[in-house]
């Protein structure tokens, strides 16, 4: 029952499906949020 092992793979797994979603969406969408997003 120690989460210490699953933590690290389950937060790698979840960034490479935002990264892979970030690079799926729309360049008009990318745009707007990455913009006002990623600054702040």
């Amino acid at each position: 029952m120690n989460p210490g092992p699953m933590t690290e793979p389950t937060v790698f797994y979840v960034r490479s499906l935002l990264a892979k979603l970030a690079i799926f969406l729309p360049p008009s969408m990318s745009q707007t949020t990455d913009g006002e997003h990623i600054r702040s």
